[in-house]
């Protein structure tokens, strides 16, 4: 930011120029100066003075006063030493004042936060589990509008449990902060289509499986679905979620939890309502989480 400078009490022309030469080719300090005619357009002025009776700006407080004399006075905070017989100030002197000023300038400065936008992240999630465990109920709760599925009437053994179920997959974003985005992926639950898993597998950061609790075999789809991503569970992480437990509450958690550790693995297990959007996003911070500590 340029300094503006205006100069008062110079009767000698010769003298005047010679300092307004100096300030305005001063580029010390990366602050330029200008010498300015009008007093009401300077942020400093250079007051040459001759004895005690010289006027001061009345509009200028001793921060802002250059008093240009044989002695400082208590009136300026900045003192320049004038020569004498109209000679040009020591370029020691003029470079200190120079460098005094723009440090006292740089001190003085209100210090205005600035907003720095923080690194964008997406990250991508993987809901599987059985038929009917609750993964395209729970990518729509998360995602809301932005979610997509693939739905279609089943033609083997699923019509039994649903009208319909995902022949490909479900597709939904939550935003979790303002610099985090997740991509969820939910992936079909019927055997033949466990080849779009590994699919969707691709770059993911961690796994979500949803076990209903109802199914009288939920250990042993846990077991599958273990065992299925085993080699993707050995680098990265997984949640648990038990669906379905307003139909059935039992096994318990502890159930679950014993099982899995028996495996020799420790994945978190949570009661879940794929309909309630604060328990599922309890469950992909949980995870998203766990998969920033590895």
């Amino acid at each position: 930011m340029t300094i503006r400078l205006a100069m008062l009490g110079f009767n000698d022309a010769a003298e005047s120029a010679r300092l307004a030469a100096l300030f305005t080719h001063a580029r010390h300090w990366q602050q330029p100066w200008e010498v300015v005619e009008q007093v009401a357009d300077a942020e400093f002025v250079l007051l040459a003075a001759d004895d005690e009776t010289t006027h001061y700006p009345p509009h200028f407080s001793p921060d802002n006063i250059i008093l240009y004399a044989n002695q400082p006075s208590q009136q300026a905070k900045w003192h320049l030493l004038r020569p004498a017989n109209a000679q040009t100030p020591s370029p020691l002197d003029f470079t200190l004042l120079l460098k005094n000023i723009t440090q006292s300038r740089v001190k003085s400065a209100p210090v205005i936060p600035v907003k720095t936008a923080a690194k964008s992240e997406s990250l991508k999630v993987l809901i599987v589990g059985s038929v009917g465990s609750g993964k395209t109920t729970a990518v729509k709760t998360l995602g809301g509008s932005s979610a997509i599925s693939t739905e279609a009437k089943p033609s083997d053994q699923t019509q039994l449990q649903k009208s319909t179920t995902t022949v490909a997959m479900d597709f939904g974003t939550l935003r979790l902060d303002d610099a985090t985005q997740v991509r969820l992926y939910g992936s079909p639950g019927q055997r033949r289509f466990d080849f779009m898993g590994d699919i969707l597998l691709h770059k993911a950061a961690g796994l979500i499986i949803l076990i209903g609790n109802d199914r009288s075999d939920c250990l042993s789809e846990l077991n599958y679905y273990l065992n299925a991503y085993h080699d993707f569970l050995r680098t990265h992480p997984a949640v648990i979620g038990v669906t379905h437990n307003d139909i059935s509450p039992t096994p318990a958690l502890r159930v679950y939890a014993d099982f899995i550790q028996a495996r020799g693995q420790f994945w978190p297990v949570r009661k879940v309502d794929a309909r309630n959007h604060l328990e599922m996003k309890g469950l992909v911070d949980l995870l998203i989480e766990t998969a920033r500590l590895r």
